[in-house]
């Protein structure tokens, strides 16, 4: 698995565009930035921001946005404040998430005027990395970039005895689950299982909350789910996060109050383990096999949190100090998870991302150039003057005597291979070679 978003943001700003020295064309500061000293105008001689600027759209005539001060906007959105009767606009980029905040003011640290090009213009850099990228991982990497260690495995395949149950002590109870100390190793936890009766009515059902929050923001949560919990079964709710290694070691906790129970007449129902060590197989296969397949790859121990110790917060939000848990090795407070285990590439390529600047220079050459043969929004004015169909379709196919762009980029993507062994016992075993280009 990759999360492309992370590699375009790390890989965007590797490679920058260079200032019109005519000053005909302008672009936004952060767009010639440049953290190898190389620029994309380098790749071909015909992508200069004059040729993209004739390719561009009709910027004027578009229908922007209008800000909004009832909208809440993220970091990148755009906006326009448009004159009388829309003739005229000034186009604005959000710098801060905000709600209500006037772009017009000129100390605002949530807005600043935008470049329509360089928008333009960023858009379709950050597209060609992520085609890069995407194309890259998989063409050359094992299964399309993922190594799949275990999948949708429950932590019990079996429930709880109905008489075994925990009584409410008001606290707040859960697991902790985090993975393995191997770097790419990524956990992720599709459903979260509560098991609960009402030892005076099998058939009653109560609604509880079950909350996942994360080591790395215990003022947040991940998820709070209100779960009908109750009867005979073990009932599930979907919840789809993830945990991995590289996220500074983070560790999730999945849980819920026991005050929630009591509320509705219901207590869990216990599945006695001894976390410590794998169930007897001889007491019980199914759940011994069950242990062993996940046991290898993540660590889970219950907690439970009592009730002095918890700060809440606004509404029904809450915290509490990790030294404040205590952990316990016989039970597991009626909780199960559904969850898979896998290798996550994605620091890895961040990591070696030096090694993408040949791949980057000649992927954006590629697209922007077909960008100019196949795209209607060019117009013939002084902008257009030197570029034509013909030449940019004779750069990326090439003729006779020379190698178009389309065949280079192939036999780029040919001749970047890559080797991830021996960089952690578990995604990548025995000797390492890294990334490297080798002739085609």
């Amino acid at each position: 698995m990759i999360q492309v978003k992370n590699i375009v943001d790390a890989l965007y700003g590797l490679i920058g565009w260079r200032a019109d020295f005519s000053n005909e064309v302008k672009i936004d500061s952060g767009l010639t930035e440049s953290e190898s000293g190389l620029y994309y105008q380098d790749a071909h001689p015909l992508l200069t921001l004059k040729n993209l600027a004739s390719i561009a759209p009709d910027f004027a005539n578009m229908d922007w946005p209008e800000w909004d001060e009832e909208k809440a906007y993220q970091t990148g959105d755009l906006a326009a404040i448009y004159g009388e009767e829309k003739k005229g606009f000034d186009l604005y980029r959000c710098i801060a998430d905000n709600t209500g905040q006037d772009p017009t003011d000129e100390n605002s640290q949530y807005w600043a005027v935008a470049n329509p090009f360089s928008a333009w213009l960023e858009e379709k850099t950050r597209a060609s990395i992520a085609n890069a990228v995407t194309h890259f991982v998989f063409t050359n990497m094992p299964n399309g970039g993922t190594k799949s260690i275990l999948e949708h495995r429950l932590l019990f395949n079996t429930v709880g005895r109905i008489g075994d149950r925990i009584a409410n002590g008001g606290n707040l109870v859960g697991l902790e689950v985090h993975p393995i100390h191997a770097y790419d190793v990524c956990v992720d936890i599709h459903k979260i299982g509560l098991q609960a009766i009402n030892k005076d009515n099998m058939q009653a059902t109560g609604s509880v909350d079950l909350i996942v929050k994360s080591s790395n923001d215990m003022l947040g949560e991940l998820s709070r789910e209100a779960i009908i919990a109750g009867g005979y079964q073990t009932k599930y709710k979907e919840l789809n996060k993830q945990v991995a290694n590289t996220q500074g070691g983070q560790t999730l906790y999945a849980m819920y109050f026991q005050n929630a129970l009591e509320a509705n007449g219901l207590e869990a129902v216990n599945r006695t383990i001894d976390w410590s060590k794998a169930p007897c197989p001889a007491c019980n296969i199914i759940e011994h096999q069950a242990f062993l397949a996940w046991s290898k790859y993540i660590e889970v121990w219950p907690f439970y949190v009592a009730s002095q110790n918890i700060d809440m917060l606004d509404g029904n939000k809450f915290t509490f100090d990790q030294h404040s848990m205590f952990y316990v090795n016989n039970t597991n407070f009626g909780l199960n998870l559904e969850l898979s285990v896998y290798c996550d590439y994605t620091d890895f390529i961040i990591r070696n991302k030096s090694e993408f600047i040949p791949l980057l220079l000649k992927q954006i050459a590629v697209d922007m150039l077909k960008e100019a043969a196949y795209n209607a929004n060019v117009r013939a004015n002084r902008n257009s003057v030197n570029i034509s169909r013909i030449e940019v379709m004779q750069a990326l196919e090439g003729n006779q005597d020379t190698q178009g762009l389309f065949k280079e980029l192939e036999n780029m993507y040919k001749g970047l291979t890559i080797s991830m062994r021996g960089l952690d016992k578990v995604c990548r075993p025995c000797c390492n070679n890294g990334l490297r280009y080798t002739t085609t």
